[in-house]
């Protein structure tokens, strides 16, 4: 996601988990999905009990990867990188794009394949590398970070 300031004119890019990260919850939940209709059509009875736990299950499987994806989020604007952990106590850290000594991304054969991976930057300071996050089309934000870091 990119956007532009109207008062300053600068680039802004946030960099979100990628849901594709979650993709085997995903699917964990859509056969445990089957596997239920499975059992409902062939005449297996279910009580009420097991329903609402099997509700409950499916609930906690969807909102858990949302609270993961939401829990860090990077945003690059100017010459600084805020880099945002948590929901209710949220913790900033603020990096200076200047101190920067390179931008890369990591993918593994499953992240190629999908087309998503995690984007770290390398700092002069003692840090060494710092995770901006797993986003879709990393050569992409690739890109678009080295450009907004070489105008500063």
């Amino acid at each position: 996601m990119e956007s532009t300031d109207d008062k300053t004119d600068e680039k802004t890019i946030v960099l979100k988990e990628s849901r594709k990260t979650f993709l085997g919850i995903y699917l964990l939940i859509i056969v445990f999905i089957a596997v239920i209709a499975y059992f409902v059509k062939n005449g297996q009875k279910f009580s009420a009990a097991n329903f609402l736990v099997i509700g409950a299950v499916i609930i906690v499987g969807l909102l858990i990867p949302e609270i993961l994806r939401n829990w860090e989020s990077c945003i690059v604007k100017g010459d600084k990188i805020h880099i945002i952990t948590g929901i209710i106590k949220k913790k900033h850290h603020k990096l200076f794009t200047s101190t920067i000594t390179d931008i890369h991304c990591k993918q593994t054969l499953w992240q190629r394949i999908l087309n998503y991976g995690t984007i770290e930057v390398s700092l002069f300071s003692h840090e060494g590398e710092v995770r901006l996050g797993t986003v879709n089309r990393p050569k992409k934000r690739l890109q678009e970070l080295e450009e907004l870091i070489r105008k500063k």
